[in-house]
């Protein structure tokens, strides 16, 4: 929603291994990728790229097949330039770049919003989606496990070696994941940080205040936008237009009691910090 403003360039996960971005032609190595604050490096020159809109045209103009490729390179590119001469702002919406959160802050000179999720709505989204995760990658990563995850060292490992159901997978991730945030939340007051629920219930009064918190013109065509993405009766599983108050707790039907139990048991030491009991 925050990318409704004319005045911003949204970009979307630049971290993902999967679907690496255009202006990051070399995609990241891990899920949830660790650069330390301190890190300089190859990685520093792919997201300056992404801050300063700057399209690698020759790259993807060499690697073109077809006269068509091709002017969809240059359009990509005009696309781009227009956008720093307008002087827009970068968005970088990217749930996979947590754990790089203070890098990409301090290197780039960014604010940061993070949204924390339910455990619940997190595991029951996994399930929907059938997403296991390779712990793998974050054993791999020494400096990470090192500095933020060697209370969960033994656990990672064993969900690396050994299959586990998908909702036990959401629950080790989501505490893996949030531990990290309850640290950023104690260690960076500056950052803004907001729970997924509460948006969902009053979307454009907190995006109106999101709007002036990063000083951006806040318009009645911006309002009647968020409030037709977010009143529309479709269901949850339209990924723009829905009604965010119902889908809350859809979590209460995809996951079982038992599920529901099971994900609770393992959160609640770092899920207390954000969610009451009135909120499972």
């Amino acid at each position: 929603m925050l990318g409704l403003s004319p005045e911003i360039f949204y970009i979307h996960e630049p971290f993902n291994v999967d679907y690496p971005h255009e202006l990051v032609p070399r995609s990241f190595n891990r899920w949830y990728e660790y650069i330390p604050p301190t890190r300089k490096g190859e990685r520093h020159d792919d997201l300056r790229r992404v801050i300063d809109l700057r399209y690698p045209l020759w790259y993807h103009l060499s690697r073109s097949r077809s006269l068509g490729e091709a002017v969809r390179c240059l359009r990509s590119s005009a696309r781009y330039v227009k956008s720093r001469l307008l002087g827009r702002s970068v968005l970088l919406k990217d749930p996979l770049a947590l754990l790089s959160a203070e890098w990409v802050a301090e290197r780039f000179d960014l604010e940061v919003l993070v949204m924390i999720r339910h455990p619940a709505g997190f595991a029951g989204s996994l399930k929907k989606k059938e997403w296991t995760f390779p712990f793998r990658d974050l054993l791999a990563q020494d400096r990470l496990m090192e500095e933020h995850l060697s209370p969960f060292a033994e656990e990672i490992e064993t969900f690396a070696n050994t299959g586990q159901d998908v909702v036990d997978q959401a629950a080790l991730l989501w505490t893996v994941l949030y531990t990290v945030v309850s640290a950023h939340q104690d260690q960076h007051p500056e950052w803004t940080f907001l729970r997924h629920e509460d948006v969902a219930r009053q979307p454009a009064d907190i995006f109106e205040s999101l709007y002036d918190r990063f000083g951006l013109c806040f318009t009645d065509s911006i309002q009647a936008e968020i409030k037709a993405h977010s009143e529309a009766s479709g269901g949850d599983d339209d990924r723009l237009r829905r009604n965010s108050r119902a889908v809350v707790r859809n979590w209460e039907r995809r996951l079982t009691p038992s599920e529901i139990k099971r994900v609770r048991g393992r959160t609640e030491p770092v899920a207390s910090e954000f969610y009451s009991d009135d909120d499972w």
